[in-house]
């Protein structure tokens, strides 16, 4: 059931070249699975799951430097009580993934 869409472009700052990313969250009742998505080719690069989020009515995304988040923040709706935000750095770490990997030659 497909609850949300968020973009990052690549590179964060500066004019949106179609590169970055494609966040789909799937809304799972025991745990939200969110499908990345290559913004150009579509290629599937995997799936994240965020500890104690499940049933998600909706996600947010900022770019913006924010103290503690030094690539901005991913936001999840937890069963319509509570908000979850995570750095975009964990959730790159997390995924195994990078701007740079999205970037054309």
């Amino acid at each position: 059931d497909a609850e949300g869409i968020a973009l990052y472009h690549c590179p964060p700052i500066g004019s949106d070249n179609g590169n970055g990313f494609i966040v789909v969250a799937d809304q799972i009742n025991s745990q939200t699975e969110f499908e990345f998505f290559d913004r150009q080719s579509w290629e599937h690069l995997g799936t994240l799951m965020i500890d104690g989020v499940s049933n998600t009515d909706g996600i947010a995304s900022t770019q913006q430097a924010l103290p503690g988040y030094p690539l901005g923040i991913f936001a999840a709706i937890n069963d319509d009580t509570s908000t979850v935000g995570v750095g975009w750095d964990k959730v790159f770490e997390a995924m195994g993934i990078s701007c740079d990997d999205s970037l054309t030659p």
